[in-house]
């Protein structure tokens, strides 16, 4: 006949520090595999569009393509609390490398028609700047406006 030795409080609790990690990797995990899958895959730019549509911050009609390999939408509506902007015919493919650096390169960018509607207090044009705009090395940067 054996015997089991009781359960000390350090064993009881590496038992529970080992099942915390393990859950948190496998979380971290499913996450990285979701993103993965709404960014490399048309489905899950589908998904992520639907979703944003169903918030009512986007519409959009013919979305082709995904977000990592460029994207390719017959019509485009964007809804803000300044501005509602409709594009059609939008095609785009960016580099989205440095977006941890709060960057996004536009490789490619072309539309039929880009409408931009200013709505609310914000429609004074007095105070409107233009976009400015750098070229370098044949890409397009945006510079913020402050």
């Amino acid at each position: 006949m054996s015997s089991i030795p009781p359960a000390t409080p350090l064993r009881h609790l590496r038992k529970t520090l080992k099942i915390i990690i393990v859950s948190v990797f496998a979380l971290l995990l499913v996450l990285a595999l979701m993103l993965s899958w709404l960014v490399f895959t048309e489905s899950g730019t589908r998904q992520l569009f639907s979703t944003l549509a169903r918030y009512q911050v986007l519409s959009y009609q013919s979305l082709q393509g995904s977000i990592s390999d460029g994207l390719t939408i017959e019509a485009l509506q964007i809804n803000t609390e300044t501005a509602e902007i409709s594009i059609t015919e939008l095609s785009l493919l960016a580099d989205w490398s440095e977006l941890l650096y709060s960057k996004v390169l536009i490789n490619e960018l072309s539309a039929h028609n880009v409408t931009i509607q200013l709505t609310g207090d914000n429609t004074d044009t007095a105070e409107a700047e233009d976009l400015k705009l750098d070229f370098l090395d044949d890409r397009l940067v945006f510079i913020p406006l402050k």
